[in-house]
This record gives structure tokens, C-alpha cells and sequence, in this order.
């Protein structure tokens, strides 16, 4: 599907690919074009899968020099309050309407 990221996309391999990933698509123009907004925010929302993934799950942690044992141990709280964070949100049970100003709506997929 177009808005699951793609086996290569979820580790960006070089600068250009990093580059993407932190950039946005979004223009004030699509304000005013409802396609072209949900192509963005569709962009933009993988993207930070993507973000969220590498900051959470990143193999690359293993293999860095931290500069003492209080910073790796601080790394590693942050990420631990973040993945119970994401825990929580499944939990809660996130909701959208597809209506404007709607009180009618659905559990997100």
C-alpha cells in the first residue's frame, strides 16, 4: 500500500534518502486541493513511521561511542517512555471522522 513504507524505506541507506525522509511535501497551495493535502499528509505520516522506527529500533545504536555511561543510560529511558508512550495511544484507542465538525466516529485502522 502507499502508505506503508516500502522494505528499503524503513532504513534510509544515505544522506539523499535521510534527506527525504526529513523533508515534507506539503505547500500552502494544498490548502485549497483536498487530493493534493491527503498525498501530503499521507507522505508526511509515513515519513514519521519511518522516523519513529529508526529513533525506537535503530541497529545503529549498538555500534555509537556514547561519551558516558549516564548518557547511554539517559538514551535509553527516553526510548523506553517513548515506546510505552505509542503502547498507550494503541491502547486509548485513537478515533477519526471522515465529516467535517463530526461527532460520528470510527476507531483508527
Amino acid at each position: 500500500s502507499e502508505c506503508v513504507p516500502g522494505f528499503g524505506e524503513w532504513t534510509p541507506a544515505d544522506r539523499r534518502a535521510w534527506g527525504k525522509v526529513w523533508t515534507t511535501p506539503y505547500k500552502d497551495a494544498h490548502i485549497f486541493n483536498r487530493s493534493a493535502l491527503i498525498g501530503s499528509m499521507t507522505t508526511d505520516m509515513k515519513n514519521d513511521a519511518v522516523l519513529m522506527f529508526q529513533t525506537l529500533f535503530s541497529p545503529n545504536v549498538k555500534d555509537f561511542a556514547w561519551s558516558s555511561h549516564e548518557d547511554r543510560e539517559n538514551f535509553k529511558l527516553k526510548i523506553l517512555f517513548l515506546k510505552r508512550l505509542v503502547l498507550l495511544l494503541a491502547v486509548c484507542g485513537v478515533q477519526f471522522t471522515t465529516v467535517d465538525n463530526s461527532c460520528a466516529v470510527r476507531a483508527w485502522p
